[in-house]
């Protein structure tokens, strides 16, 4: 019998409520057992009193194969693979297994055929058996790949920070000293960065906060960030709290924190900052009609789109609006878009379909799209089109012709978290009207 069924079996004889309160209700082990299969990693549980290793899966790593099993198992084999300059990383993880820490290393290994390979491991201790530690194992080299080809320079680093209008700041991990900053961040907490600036992490943060910043370290550890409600402090007294975003980030020799806060009370924005207000203006459909459809008339969708832009509800609320052409069957979106941000961008210009907003509404059978922050972003689309001309966030439209997804209409800003449910329904008044002149333009083409 394979050591996950042995393992599985003795799982089973636990009670659930006594020894696993907090496990996913209805979902039996053969479930659990089913999933971990599923997952592209090797799983395993040591007891740590009888310094004894199982394996919850069969997985076999590129590169090691059967030997996967022998890197926790067997450190002499580690060794003998492992990069000379990483295996101090191993060590410190293998020490975390004893003291019963959670622990996580990623280091090189040069596998058979000669090639150098990124793995990572994972574990904590079991907390409801005190004796067990539990973890995984997986290569990570396509990842490991694309991280070092971002620049991590301290200028590559600054230049990101300073992409976003939203208060952004980087604190070194051991000591959480202030390591750059953005503008936003300096007028909010009113600190100016310097070398060797004495600013923490503990003096913006509230002071009943300890406990949980330790909770928010585990998560951003085994999650790959912490993303919730943080309570901050200005002026020394000022308390408030927003929505807030931390991730780890590892520059030049340094661990440190990546740390965005978003929706901050009106009330605690600096002098000079003025939040969107949610005031719409009454559209005159009449005359946006009689704009667009002449615009149609001419074959011209770029005047089309600006109509839509010049007399959007917000005022000013989006600076540029996009159509994409959706051609699935083809595998590819045709986009043109109005407003000055899109003014170098070519008219009737084709991006791959995969990884298009097209799809996800497709997928997903959504209504709209609403994307708070394009930085935030793992969409393909986002990092090809909407990132490179300054798009910070957008709400997207289907419209659809025979039940079929034709055409997505794109309202853009240049500013994070500009839109909401409550905003697209003020934009509605406008579909009907667009859809009409669309009708027009492609019989036309």
């Amino acid at each position: 019998m394979e050591p996950a069924d042995v393992y599985l079996n003795n799982m089973k004889r636990f009670d659930d409520s006594e020894h696993y309160p907090h496990s996913p209700q209805g979902y039996s082990f053969e479930d659990l057992y089913s999933y971990i299969n599923a997952i592209p990693a090797l799983f395993w549980t040591i007891d740590i009193v009888k310094n004894k290793i199982e394996y919850l899966n069969r997985y076999a790593l590129p590169g090691l194969g059967e030997n996967s099993t022998l890197i926790i198992k067997n450190p002499d084999f580690t060794y003998s693979i492992i990069l000379e300059e990483d295996r101090y990383i191993f060590e410190n993880f293998i020490k975390c297994i004893r003291e019963r820490r959670p622990g996580l290393a990623v280091f090189r290994v040069k596998v058979y055929d000669g090639t150098i390979r990124w793995l990572k491991l994972v574990g904590n201790h079991d907390i409801y058996r005190s004796h067990h530690y539990v973890g995984y194992i997986l290569e990570v080299t396509e990842t490991a790949d694309f991280i070092r080809s971002i620049d991590y320079s301290e200028s590559g680093i600054i230049n990101r920070i300073n992409l976003f209008d939203n208060p952004v700041v980087l604190f070194n991990f051991p000591d959480k000293k202030l390591v750059a900053c953005n503008s936003a961040f300096e007028k909010l907490f009113s600190v100016r960065y310097e070398p060797d600036s004495p600013v923490t992490l503990n003096d913006i943060v509230s002071d009943s906060l300890p406990d949980s910043l330790n909770s928010i370290y585990e998560d951003i550890i085994f999650s790959g960030r912490w993303k919730g409600e943080l309570a901050f402090r200005k002026n020394g007294n000022t308390v408030f709290s927003s929505d807030t975003t931390i991730r780890p980030l590892y520059a030049e020799g340094r661990n440190l924190l990546w740390l965005s806060i978003y929706n901050i009370p009106d009330e605690m924005l600096p002098d000079g900052s003025f939040p969107f207000t949610t005031v719409s203006r009454e559209l005159n459909i009449q005359v946006i009609k009689k704009e667009i459809l002449a615009a149609a008339k001419k074959g011209n969708m770029l005047k089309m789109l600006g109509v839509l832009l010049e007399h959007q509800p917000y005022r000013d609320l989006a600076d540029a609006v996009l159509y994409s052409d959706i051609h699935v069957d083809e595998g590819m979106v045709i986009v043109s878009g109005a407003g000055e941000t899109f003014s170098a961008l070519k008219p009737g210009i084709s991006y791959p379909y995969e990884g298009t907003i097209a799809e996800n509404i497709i997928n997903y059978n959504l209504d709209y799209l609403i994307v708070d922050n394009t930085l935030e972003s793992i969409k393909p689309i986002d990092w090809a089109l909407f990132i490179p001309n300054g798009i910070k966030s957008y709400f997207a439209v289907p419209f659809y012709e025979n039940n079929i997804l034709k055409t997505v209409l794109i309202f853009c800003s240049l500013k994070t978290d500009s839109f909401n449910t409550e905003i697209i329904s003020a934009y509605k008044p406008l579909f009907p009207v667009f859809v009409e002149a669309l009708s027009i333009i492609k019989n036309k083409i």
